[in-house]
C-alpha cells in the first residue's frame, strides 16, 4: 500500500490521507490500526470470490424449452443407434443362414414388441421426464435428465456391446439380439411424438 503524507507537521489531530491503490481514503484511526484495512481488502476479495462462482454457476443455466430440445436429441439419438446396430446384427444373421424367414420373423416381433413397450411404458417414462423439466424453477443444462438415467445409460451401452461381440457368429443369439434391439428403437421412435406435445 503506497502512503503520500502531504503535510508532516499536520499530523496529529487531524485525519492521514492515505491512498490506496483503488483511491481509497482511510482515517488516522486506520492508519493506527492496519488491521481494519486489511479486513477490509479480504472482504473485497471474498466478494469478488463469490461474485465469480455466481457468474460461472448461472452460465449452466437454462430454459426448459432448451432442456425438452436436449432430451429429445437424446432420445431420437437411442432409436438411431439401435436401429443401425440391430440390421447390422440381421446381415451377419443373414450371411450365417440366408434364408429370409427368421430375418423377417425378428424385425416383425421387434417392432410388435416396440409398439407394445411404447404405449405402456416408454411414452409414461417420457411424460413423466417432460413434466419434471417444467416443473423446474431454475434449469440447469445438465438436468434434461435425471442423474441415475446417465448411468443407467452407459450401464447398458456397455452391457449392449458386450452381448453383441459374444452374440458374433452364433445365429440364434444374432436374431435374438435383433429383435430386443428393433424393440427397443421402435419403443424409442413410437413414443417420441411426447416432446412435440403440451402437456
Amino acid at each position: 500500500m503506497h502512503v503520500d503524507i502531504l503535510c508532516p507537521d499536520r499530523i496529529s489531530g487531524r485525519d492521514v490521507e492515505l491512498f490506496s491503490n483503488n483511491n481509497e481514503f482511510v482515517s488516522d484511526a486506520n492508519w493506527n490500526n492496519p488491521g481494519l484495512t486489511t479486513g477490509s481488502m479480504h472482504a473485497r476479495h471474498g466478494m469478488g470470490a463469490a461474485e465469480a462462482v455466481l457468474k460461472e454457476h448461472q452460465m449452466f443455466n437454462s430454459s426448459t424449452g432448451l432442456l425438452r430440445l436436449l432430451a429429445s436429441l437424446v432420445w431420437y439419438s437411442g432409436a438411431v443407434v439401435l436401429a443401425f446396430k440391430s440390421s447390422k446384427l440381421l446381415i451377419e444373421a443373414h450371411s450365417i443362414n440366408p434364408g429370409l424367414l427368421w430375418i423377417w420373423l425378428a424385425v416383425l416381433s421387434g417392432l410388435l414388441i416396440g409398439f407394445i413397450k411404447a404405449k405402456y411404458l416408454f411414452t409414461r417414462l417420457c411424460i413423466k421426464n417432460l413434466k419434471r423439466i417444467d416443473s423446474l424453477k431454475q434449469p440447469k443444462l445438465w438436468q434434461f435428465y435425471r442423474i441415475p438415467f446417465f448411468f443407467f445409460l452407459l450401464a447398458m451401452i456397455i452391457l449392449g456391446s458386450f452381448i453383441s461381440q459374444l452374440a458374433h457368429g452364433n445365429y440364434s443369439m444374432l436374431i435374438t439380439m435383433a429383435i430386443i434391439e428393433v424393440s427397443l428403437a421402435t419403443a424409442l421412435l413410437g413414443s417420441s411424438h411426447c416432446f412435440w406435445q403440451q402437456h
